[in-house]
């Protein structure tokens, strides 16, 4: 729920501040699928501290991807070994690869 809510705020408010702060003419043509960088170039200051910002928005999309992107491949191994176990799958799933194998005996 607090996930919900939190999402809620933070796209509705983020649309109100596209809308409100881009103009029309760039919004609709410019930054159409990229509201976010739309707002990072419209803030005033120097045109190198707005393309900072925007840079920064970047980085921060590409870190929240990455993360999501691993969490999802790791608990897609984590099924994949469960359905091993559970003898669908032929019981190689479960031994790790050569060259991992001394990478996962020292960390265990």
């Amino acid at each position: 729920m607090i996930v919900f809510v939190y999402s809620l705020l933070l796209t509705g408010s983020m649309t109100f501040l596209a809308v409100v702060l881009i103009p029309d003419a760039p919004r609709m043509t410019t930054y159409h699928d990229n509201w976010m960088g739309g707002l990072a170039m419209n803030m005033l200051g120097p045109l190198g501290c707005c393309s900072w910002l925007n840079a920064f928005v970047v980085f921060v999309g590409f870190l929240i991807l990455s993360v999501r992107s691993t969490l999802r491949s790791s608990a897609r191994m984590a099924f994949l070994s469960r359905v091993a176990e559970d003898g669908v799958l032929p019981d190689w799933f479960l031994r790790p690869h050569a060259k991992y194998a001394l990478i996962t005996v020292c960390c265990t």
